[in-house]
Parts: C-alpha cells; sequence; structure tokens
C-alpha cells in the first residue's frame, strides 16, 4: 500500500490525503529497533535476524494487515536512509511552523 489515495486506506475510507488536499508532506509510521551507536555488528544482525523471523509470524501479519500497515522489513543502511530522506523533506516544514521538537512555547 502507498500513501497515495483516498481508496487506499481502508481504515478511513473517503478521507483525502494531505497530498489530495495540496500540502506537500507525507509521513511515514515505521516500526523500529534502536540500539547504542556502539553495538558491535554481530548483535546488530542477530537481533535483526529475530526481528525479522517475528515478523513473519502470521498472527503478526494479521494485526498489521488489519492496521492497513504494510509487512516491509528495511536493514540498518536502508533504514538511515529512509529517516534521513524524511528529515530532509519535513524538517524544514516542522521547524518553520514551530512543531514538534521545534515547539515554541
Amino acid at each position: 500500500m502507498s500513501a497515495g489515495t483516498i481508496s487506499e486506506c481502508p481504515i478511513y475510507p473517503n478521507v483525502p490525503t494531505l497530498k489530495e488536499k495540496g500540502y506537500d508532506f507525507a509521513v511515514q509510521a515505521i516500526i523500529l529497533l534502536y540500539a547504542p551507536a556502539n553495538t558491535p555488528k554481530e548483535v546488530i544482525t542477530t537481533i535483526s535476524k529475530a526481528f525479522r523471523q517475528a515478523s513473519e509470524a502470521e498472527e503478526v501479519k494479521e494485526v498489521l494487515k488489519r492496521l492497513s500497515y504494510p509487512h516491509d522489513i528495511k536493514e540498518s543502511d536502508e533504514l538511515i536512509q529512509i529517516i534521513k530522506k524524511d528529515y530532509e523533506l519535513n524538517g524544514k516544514l516542522f521547524k518553520e511552523l514551530g512543531i514538534g521538537i521545534y515547539k515554541k512555547d
């Protein structure tokens, strides 16, 4: 499922996306596991493998499907690029609007 049009989201039928309303803005909902920066690569690999295996359980897939959440596992390097791109696209807007971490008191 892409974050495209009204008809693509069964949870919110007939609700337009921000893009359809004229806002060049998108948010990705990502479930992530974080580890400290100096965590050994072997530990990251082991945790990543376990998470991937757990995510293949039918119960997990069914919950994700009910939530219209894609089952799309990414590796660390790819996630870093997604987060950087999201920050580049939306960070400036958040700062201009004074929302999120840029909230003005």
